[in-house]
């Protein structure tokens, strides 16, 4: 197996990578920690880093970024990643390779690529997953980052929002452009032994690449690539109308946690930009409850800046608790565009699973379900996806009209109904899937 892991810049994409491989490690070798002969198994190169100790650490990478001299640039990533494939030589099933790098940079308003088509048909990797964060943390690292050595690096929330666009953009450019289907020449499996181990390595289907936000436990990033015969889930439930209350995030927390325990999950708020409310879309009793119970991080000209919902599980990273360090304002000025991307973001990550959960898109006897989770369910029927709702009449009612989503949807009553029919499923997944261990051609 051989992974392309692409992303911006303030994504510290080497962290969560390493403890991914991490998991392997201690998974092949039943080794606390990196096992003696760890490499022949796993290897792990961040391109960039070996550019930067290349040419004299953070103001030589810094210089690399700035040089008007593409041919220049293109030379020495080219070069860098050369010795990337001289280490690893051609495609073969291990050691497997973890591979780090930007597919777009982004400096001085200017974006660009020294991506080499070729050398990546070369190095053949088998998945993409582009890692990506929310803005105003990107943001808020680059700042960081420059006050401890300056190289002239800015990203503003627009600009890590904009990055993260196209960085998505060039691994599904990838995907598509770093294979050649052997059915448009006719080639069977017979034709491919005779053309020889390397190029026939060419001939396959589009390459499968992921969005994976990094808040995510790296397990999540660990079972996707070395155990495919987890369920690959889309845990949907509701946001707006949980965030500011305690009882409701403890009961989605302890929903996602039994889902987290035996199955792949993707969770939607594991990147969470839209943490601005209206005062007046609140009465001002809730207000003050809002404010009482702890759920405000900033208050300006009318708007309330909520703090982020709880993250990761079993994970000792009190980031994922603090306040957004976002400005009010850019939240306001951009507001539409972040429920825009969040409902493309969703249905994107909806699109890379094998099925959807829904958690009580009622809840508290609403006559119309939760607006997102409805869409997702939606979205993942369009798909051919499984879907699995729990709905608790007695406590969330009986609803006239059920929504399409509902309707369609396989309707449980409890948690520990849906978790026995998961499992069930998974079991017959295991089966179809048995030999498939890694995302090995």
């Amino acid at each position: 197996m051989r992974v392309l892991f692409l992303g911006t810049t303030g994504i510290n994409k080497k962290e969560i990578v390493t403890k991914c491989a991490e998991i392997a490690y201690e998974q092949k070798f039943k080794h606390d920690g990196k096992a003696p002969n760890a490499e022949t198994y796993l290897r792990v190169f961040d391109l960039d880093k070996m550019i930067r100790e290349k040419i004299g650490g953070a103001p030589g990478y810094a210089a690399f970024l700035d040089n008007p001299n593409r041919d220049a640039q293109n030379d020495l990533w080219n070069q860098t990643f050369g010795d990337i494939l001289n280490e690893v030589g051609g495609y073969q099933k291990e050691p497997h390779v973890f591979l780090i790098l930007h597919g777009v940079y982004y400096r001085s308003k200017n974006y660009f690529s020294c991506i080499d088509r070729n050398l990546l048909l070369k190095f053949h990797p088998t998945v993409i997953v582009t890692l990506i964060d929310d803005a105003y943390d990107v943001s808020y690292r680059v700042k960081e980052r420059e006050k401890a050595i300056e190289t002239g690096s800015t990203c503003s929330f627009d600009e890590a929002i904009e990055w993260r666009t196209v960085e998505i953009l060039m691994g599904d450019i990838l995907a598509r452009s770093l294979y050649v289907d052997p059915v448009d020449f006719l080639l069977t499996k017979e034709d491919l032994k005779e053309v020889g181990k390397e190029l026939s390595s060419l001939f396959r289907k589009p390459v499968p690449h992921f969005i994976m936000p990094i808040k995510h436990d790296p397990r999540v990033l660990y079972r996707l690539l070395f155990e495919r015969w987890r369920l690959v889930l889309y845990s949907a439930y509701p946001i707006t109308s949980t965030r500011t209350n305690r009882d409701r995030i403890e009961e989605i927390n302890a929903y996602k946690k039994e889902l987290n325990d035996l199955f792949t999950v993707f969770d939607p708020a594991m990147i969470d930009e839209l943490l601005v409310i209206e005062e007046t879309q609140r009465t001002p009793e809730d207000i003050e409850k809002i404010k009482k119970d702890g759920f405000i991080a900033k208050q300006a000209e009318g708007h309330i800046q909520l703090k982020r919902l709880p993250t990761r599980f079993d994970v000792n990273d009190p980031h994922d608790f603090e306040v957004s360090r976002g400005n009010i304002n850019d939240f306001v000025r951009l507001k539409d565009l972040i429920k825009r991307q969040i409902v493309q973001r969703d249905f994107r990550l909806v699109r890379q699973v094998t099925g959807l959960t829904a958690y009580r898109p009622y809840w508290g006897g609403g006559k119309t379900p939760s607006a997102g989770v409805d869409r997702e369910m939606i979205e993942a029927i369009g798909q051919n996806k499984p879907t699995y709702v729990v709905h608790n009449p007695e406590e969330d009612g009986e609803p006239e009209v059920m929504f399409r989503g509902m309707e369609t949807a396989r309707r449980v009553s409890s948690l520990e109904e849906l978790l026995q029919q998961l499992k069930a499923w998974q079991e017959d997944l295991k089966q179809i899937r048995k030999e498939l261990d890694t995302w090995e051609d």
